[in-house]
């Protein structure tokens, strides 16, 4: 299945209410979407599958990919993903891998560690990186608060 950014992710057929645990089809629901469990209206929202990743939500679409909020279900742990979009290129496959190459050699607070770079059985590149929960960069700068 091909997200609105150009990213080949898979749809989820079916997963378990966060609430009750039932088991739910979801099948019929687009990835992200919004819905109530049938059982004990617990609100929450449809995933998607990217490799080993399970996709929770979109938190930014750029001009050469996507990021989501994602579980890594290897190493047990929420993480940011970013995913290259299928543009064809070689230059962009190339600044996409210096660009996880560049940001994995900081070491700082206010940067994000880079936790992994590598590409799927698609061969669709993506970034594992440190997931933060302080909000968006752009908005913490149009805000005033760095």
């Amino acid at each position: 299945m091909d997200a609105p950014g150009g990213v080949v992710i898979d749809r989820v057929e079916k997963v378990n209410c966060v609430a009750c645990h039932q088991t739910l089809d979801v099948s019929n629901l687009p990835s992200f979407s919004e819905f109530n469990c049938p059982h004990c209206n617990a609100s929450q929202r449809v995933p998607a599958q990217f490799w080993t990743f399970v996709l929770l939500e979109r938190l930014g679409v750029g001009g050469m990919g996507e990021v989501y909020r994602a579980y890594d279900q290897k190493l047990g742990r929420f993480v940011a993903l970013k995913v290259m979009k299928h543009m064809g290129r070689d230059e962009d496959f190339q600044q996409f891998c210096r660009e996880a190459q560049a940001t994995a050699q900081l070491n700082h607070p206010n940067v994000v560690q880079i936790y992994n770079f590598d590409q799927d059985h698609r061969l669709q590149p993506y970034i594992v990186m440190e997931l933060v929960s302080e909000g968006r960069l752009d908005e913490k700068i149009a805000g005033g608060k760095q």
